[in-house]
């Protein structure tokens, strides 16, 4: 069985799409791993509904800023000189 693959490395992102999946919303926000960090920092809200991206009382600190700050680390010139990461997505295979 054959399956197209996408690779993406984290050196080529450049943009991180949040797709609002709160009820009625559907709203899409394009940003830079830096301007994220910024837009989330003191409030994961959708821009549009302005309806929370998850309960904050469920998590200790702010995990869309974890997220976005790992992904600033990991593209930081000291560590992308030795490493980068590959997210392998796989095409849905059809039957």
């Amino acid at each position: 069985m054959s399956r197209n693959l996408l690779i993406l490395l984290l050196s080529e992102l450049k943009t991180l799409r949040f797709v609002c999946k709160n009820q009625g919303c559907g709203a899409v926000s394009e940003v830079s791993p830096a301007q994220a960090s910024s837009m989330f920092y003191t409030s994961p809200k959708c821009v549009a509904c302005a309806n929370m991206f998850y309960v904050q009382e469920a998590f200790k600190g702010n995990p869309i800023v974890d997220f976005i700050k790992a992904i600033k680390d990991m593209q930081s010139p000291d560590v992308a000189k030795h490493l980068d990461i590959e997210f392998v997505v796989a095409e849905p295979v059809k039957k």
